[in-house]
């Protein structure tokens, strides 16, 4: 059987060199070379292959392969893209979060939402639990 990152990168690797719909709500695969400076929209990144660093503010994050990112809500910011060659692009999957669906479940579970943390933006190593939700 095929390793999880493994699979994810062979699957992604056939999108288009942009964020491709995946056909299954809001997911995306990200094939890139370069990074535009944009508003990130609340969603869990997942990078696959490459390096990225993301600048929100002052702070500056960079994410290697096997980690991921939250944006927990729309916040404008400068991203880079660093590859290896041409033939080695920057690959990730991205879930758009639905904000009123994640107020929902917090309240439902007693929980006040607050305002969000800086550290939300800090790389986090995927598990192997979540590598494997989305090979699924």
């Amino acid at each position: 059987m095929e390793e999880p990152m493994a699979e994810l990168r062979r699957i992604v690797m056939r999108a288009q060199d942009k964020w491709t719909d995946t056909g299954i709500p809001r997911v995306a695969m990200v094939r890139a070379e370069a990074c535009a400076d944009q508003v990130y929209q609340p969603m869990l990144h997942l990078v696959l292959q490459g390096t990225k660093t993301l600048s929100v503010g002052e702070e500056a994050t960079r994410y290697t392969a096997g980690s991921y990112f939250l944006v927990p809500v729309d916040v404008p910011a400068t991203g880079q893209i660093h590859n290896d060659t041409a033939d080695h692009p920057y690959l990730a999957v991205s879930l758009t979060l639905d904000p009123g669906v994640i107020a929902t479940l917090l309240i439902d579970e007693g929980k006040t939402p607050s305002a969000p943390q800086n550290a939300c933006f800090q790389g986090v190593l995927a598990s192997d639990e979540m590598l494997d939700a989305w090979v699924r």
